[in-house]
């Protein structure tokens, strides 16, 4: 009895064995195809490696784990045929294992993983938000003499330049080409500047604008074409300004009738006593009337006239606005217009818009960057236009100067596609250092179509303004490594070209901080 209760034992356990073994198989057949996890560390818009971690996972094992550029089907990876052009990645845990890399330039990226009975996977990712980083150089008026050039000449300074720029590590440069009330190419609006042909009016015989523009493409350089908008000229130069007659004057230069005398000079001295006003004098400097239709008409003629003929890739504003009024701002320059705005309103039973002259100069200075930036966006949506303010956001706000209204121009569409504040303190400066001044910037910034680019103080390696120019080598340098620590920075400018060349820093240490600010930004 004893024994036939341990066969039936036997017997029953037997049966449970037999029972299970199909599912057991089933188990083995219902293995999990590999899993293939792509995280990247940001989805933002990055001028910096964006770090791509990729995992693969199974319940059975991994036995192969490859990658390759582009976007492709699990086939790519079997045969010889594209061996070389795949890559693998060693696997260290068959269940699970990762690899992480550095991703430097958009492209589309495909895994493969395959497990120990065979089964494979592929997955694909775009990566579409690495950004070039702008790395500009100012190049002003200051870079060219007063003299003038012959052809020759010029052109081998423009190329002595660029090279200089192009070597440097910097892949953009902000050209002036307007510096006063000029121009350095033949315009319909403008007489010739004197910093190209050495006497304002006269004809160099060549065009500037064409070589620099060539000169810039052919280093693979992008060109923004620098404009000052309202500023004229000092009382010095305008004394000595060729005394043309603006809408009689009939030459023809190249199908394109040339104005040789300055618009501000003709409208103060015409007959017309109605267009007096269009320029107005402050502190010894002439500027365009932000007040008047007809300037706000001048200024965006000549911003088509360069994209109509000249392939820029941009057009750029530096920050000649209105000129700083003072405590009297509510009584000078063009308080004339604004009282008679005011008075017209009254007359016509109109409440006036704006009830104050601060918020009535903004919207002068609005209607002009709207105007251009349309103007630009006409050419194209890859054509840009862009503004570099005074950094002191303080000073911006200000009621008694500037009136450039940046908290619409960062906020809004239809104003700029980037913006370049001049940031020319250091890090220990008492009203605004570098680290809060950039923080501030960044939440100005609250449209994702505004691009932010700090302009950082080049001249301050010869200047050496304060003791903290004086005892530190790096501060440019160190200004670079911060702002590639804010995701939403996403460029920079130095001005000036000069001050990147050894004849322009004769200071002790200036050529230590320009070597360590291109060091770091090749880095």
């Amino acid at each position: 009895m004893k024994y036939i209760k341990k066969l039936t034992a036997l017997v029953l356990f037997l049966t449970l064995i037999v029972s299970v073994l199909p599912t057991m198989k089933r188990e083995v057949k219902a293995a999990e195809k590999p899993v293939i996890t792509l995280t990247l560390s940001t989805e933002e818009a990055s001028t910096q490696p964006i770090k791509l971690k990729a995992t693969a996972t199974s319940n059975v094992g991994i036995t192969e784990f490859k990658y390759t550029t582009g976007k492709h089907k699990k086939g790519y990876f079997t045969g010889e045929k594209y061996a070389a052009r795949i890559k693998t990645i060693t696997i260290k845990d068959s269940y699970i294992t990762s690899r992480n890399f550095k991703i430097r330039k958009n492209a589309t990226y495909t895994f493969y993983a395959k497990d120990v009975n065979g089964s494979a996977v592929v997955k694909t990712i775009k990566i579409t938000n690495m950004v070039a980083e702008e790395r500009a150089v100012w190049v002003s008026y200051l870079e060219f003499t007063d003299k003038g050039y012959d052809e020759a000449p010029f052109d081998a300074h423009i190329d002595e330049m660029y090279d200089t720029i192009k070597a440097d590590g910097f892949n953009t440069v902000y050209q002036i080409v307007r510096p006063f009330s000029d121009a350095f190419y033949p315009s319909r609006y403008y007489p010739w500047s004197k910093y190209v042909s050495g006497s304002e009016g006269t004809d160099p015989g060549f065009d500037p604008l064409a070589y620099m523009i060539n000169a810039a493409k052919v280093r693979g350089l992008k060109f923004y074409a620098y404009i000052n908008p309202y500023r004229v000229c000092k009382s010095a130069d305008f004394k000595s300004i060729y005394d043309g007659a603006y809408s009689e004057y009939t030459g023809v230069l190249s199908g394109t009738a040339i104005n040789p005398a300055n618009p501000a000079y003709n409208w103060l001295n015409d007959d017309d006593t109605e267009n007096d006003r269009n320029v107005l004098k402050m502190s010894g400097v002439y500027f365009y009337n932000p007040a008047v239709p007809e300037v706000r008409e001048l200024i965006v003629n000549g911003v088509r006239e360069i994209l109509d003929n000249y392939d820029v890739d941009g057009i750029i504003f530096d920050d000649y606005f209105y000129p700083a009024l003072g405590t009297k701002y509510k009584t000078t320059f063009d308080s004339e217009e604004y009282d008679n705005y005011v008075s017209e309103c009254e007359e016509n039973g109109i409440v006036p818009e704006f009830d104050n002259i601060a918020d009535w100069r903004r919207n002068n200075v609005n209607l002009l960057v709207s105007e251009v930036y349309s103007t630009v966006k006409s050419y194209g949506n890859n054509i840009r236009f862009g503004i570099s303010p005074a950094g002191n956001i303080d000073n911006l706000t200000s009621n008694s100067k500037y009136y450039v209204d940046i908290d619409r121009w960062c906020s809004e569409d239809g104003y700029i596609d980037f913006i370049a504040p001049q940031l020319y303190w250091g890090f220990d400066h008492e009203i605004c250092p570098f680290e809060e001044t950039v923080d501030r910037w960044i939440n100005e910034i609250t449209n994702p179509n505004v691009k932010l680019y700090i302009t950082l103080p080049m001249h301050n390696a010869q200047a050496v303004p304060t003791a903290e120019w004086k005892e530190n080598k790096d501060v440019l340098a160190r200004m670079v490594a911060s702002m590639r620590t804010k995701g939403k920075v996403t460029g920079f400018s130095v001005f000036r070209y000069n001050f990147l060349t050894d004849p322009y820093l004769k200071v002790d240490g200036a050529t230590t901080e320009r070597d360590n600010l291109l060091e770091e930004i090749n880095k």
